[in-house]
């Protein structure tokens, strides 16, 4: 797992993910080509999925009740 305090370990493993050019990868993660993904979003709390609420183990989506206040205390705690 990489721990939030190692910011680029965590942006470098978001973008292996988000900027790929394999199209089928894209497709079964559910995001477009090209997506606009910011991680500055995700730094604040506007998450679609996230491996710290799993504790590691899968890439679920974030929970609708988790509010971007209490994912800034997850990733930062």
């Amino acid at each position: 797992m990489i721990r939030p305090h190692r910011l680029y370990r965590v942006a470098e493993n978001c973008y292996q993910c988000h900027t790929v050019r394999d199209e089928e990868l894209v497709n079964t993660g559910e995001h477009s080509a090209g997506s606009a993904f910011e991680l500055v979003a995700w730094l604040q709390g506007e998450v679609r999925h996230n491996f710290f609420i799993s504790e590691g183990e899968e890439n679920r989506r974030a929970p609708q009740e988790l509010n971007p206040a209490h994912h800034l205390r997850v990733l930062y705690v």
